[in-house]
């Protein structure tokens, strides 16, 4: 797989000003089920979207894309699918799937970036593959194993919105969602009856990141919403971070984490780290409720598992 942050930033920086996106979904591979067909119908007409993703984003990451983009375009509308894998990072990654685009970084970061390729290219699982393959033109089982090659179609790319037909290199994307085999069933392992809560994890240098993030946002008038993933471990974020969040973000955090009518359901998924789109496509109509007592009912609803 190949630095899906990276790629977002540099289709962003080509494309910018043929495009004049404003409106922006930041995330893991998990926002890529929030799709911008679903969302534009419940932003304002005209709206010009991308999907600036990012493969494991952290919220260092994310914190570096928003103020990337500040100043280049309008941020009229953003999105923000978050959850504990993103907010426990704070600091720049270091592996090549993950690490900050050096633009993003002003290039001081440069070296970072490029030796964390060169190790990963250096691989003897690549190499080997990558000689196998030239001279053969052959897909070995080991090839796909180790991850160097995805024979999976990932769908159509669309480079007006960065959006893939797909963002997750999983086989069973493909064939028919509804069909569980005992393979696939068995990585569902069973979530405690009681429900779980995440570990604190937002420090003092997560909450300066969350607040200039928040200065941005309010300096470009953004309609914007912040929402805790329905992840399948069913944890709910920890009191004491859903309480700086929600000091934070106020009206603008949604929080669909923990046992509820979503999470609850294992057809829900692709796998135990994936909802489906249908999920994120609830999610947001939910979310983007224009009545708040209506709003309130319906997450009052999902949380009843009677």
């Amino acid at each position: 797989n190949n630095n899906r942050g990276y790629v977002s930033t540099m289709m962003y920086l080509q494309n910018k000003d043929t495009y004049q996106w404003d409106s922006f979904i930041f995330g893991s591979s998990r926002s890529g089920f929030y799709r911008i067909a679903h969302w534009k119908q419940y932003i304002a007409n005209g709206s010009k979207c991308f999907h600036f993703d990012g493969y494991g984003d952290s919220l260092y990451n994310i914190y570096k894309k928003l103020k990337f983009i500040d100043g280049k375009s309008p941020i009229n509308n953003a999105l923000f699918c978050i959850d504990e894998m993103t907010l426990w990072q704070a600091s720049p990654e270091t592996g090549h799937l993950w690490v900050t685009a050096p633009v993003q970084e002003n290039y001081e970061n440069w070296t970072l970036f490029h030796m964390a390729n060169i190790r990963a290219y250096s691989q003897w699982n690549f190499i080997r593959s990558y000689i196998v393959f030239s001279l053969t033109h052959k897909i070995k089982p080991y090839m796909v194993e180790n991850g160097v090659i995805d024979t999976v179609p990932h769908g159509a790319y669309d480079i007006t919105t960065n959006e893939c037909g797909t963002t997750l290199p999983l086989p069973y994307l493909y064939t028919d969602s509804a069909r569980y085999t005992p393979e696939r069933m068995a990585t569902f392992y069973q979530r405690p009856k009681e429900q779980q809560y995440c570990r604190p994890c937002l420090k003092q240098p997560h909450i300066q990141m969350l607040t200039e993030m928040k200065e941005i946002l309010e300096r470009n008038h953004t309609n914007y919403q912040f929402v805790i993933n329905p992840v399948y471990d069913q944890k709910k974020l920890a009191p004491q971070d859903m309480a700086i969040l929600q000091d934070l973000f106020g009206d603008h955090l949604y929080d669909f984490s923990g046992k509820n009518l979503l999470t609850e359901d294992y057809r829900n998924y692709q796998d135990v780290s994936h909802f489906r789109q249908h999920v994120a496509a609830e999610v947001m109509r939910i979310m983007y409720e224009p009545d708040t007592y209506k709003r309130q009912c319906m997450m009052d609803s999902l949380y009843s598992l009677q």
